[in-house]
């Protein structure tokens, strides 16, 4: 789902190799540390928000080799607003940390509530258990954001999302290409 004026070339970008060195360290982080699944949209108790997700994301990536910290600084709490400056100052304290993180991972809920109070529930059926689906959001420069990366980051989530893709049809909801 491109909602930019950019016209990558998927094939190409999901061919490209990635650039990422052998000893690659990933950080997992929440922009909206509150977020949370029913009954409530938010909810402060890190076992029951998202913050559970990551601490399963971190640690799947960590039982397959794969160097993980999972940060759970809450960012939109008192306020809403600010909360993705806050994540940002986050993100760059531990990069400064630790300069071999080379993927963040910031994990969000999918919400959305119907006029009349029913929730949106973007699931399916993976082996006989019910899953949230999936959807990467991939930024771009196109908002006047400083970002030279972004293609590099598009071919890296291509090819996370063909993965996922691979798991189950229905695992992983369509690309999200934002300016």
């Amino acid at each position: 789902k491109n909602e930019t004026q950019y016209t990558p070339d998927y094939q190409s970008l999901l061919q490209k190799p990635l650039n990422f060195s052998s000893d690659v360290e990933v950080l997992v982080m929440h922009t909206h540390t509150t977020e949370s699944y029913l009954p409530d949209d938010r909810n402060h108790d890190p076992e029951k928000n998202i913050v559970q997700v990551g601490k399963a994301i971190t640690q799947t990536l960590n039982d397959n080799g794969i160097k993980a910290y999972h940060n759970t600084t809450v960012h939109d709490y008192p306020s809403f607003n600010g909360s993705y400056t806050k994540a940002m100052d986050t993100i760059q304290e531990e990069l400064n940390k630790n300069p071999k993180i080379q993927i963040v991972i910031d994990v969000h809920r999918d919400g959305l509530t119907y006029n009349d109070g029913k929730k949106l529930r973007l699931a399916t059926e993976i082996n006989g258990k019910q899953a949230a689906q999936v959807m990467l959001v991939m930024g771009t420069d196109e908002g006047g954001l400083e970002h030279p990366n972004w293609q590099e980051n598009l071919s890296f989530g291509l090819k996370v999302q063909e993965e996922l893709l691979k798991i189950n049809p229905s695992f992983a909801r369509p690309l999200n290409l934002r300016r």
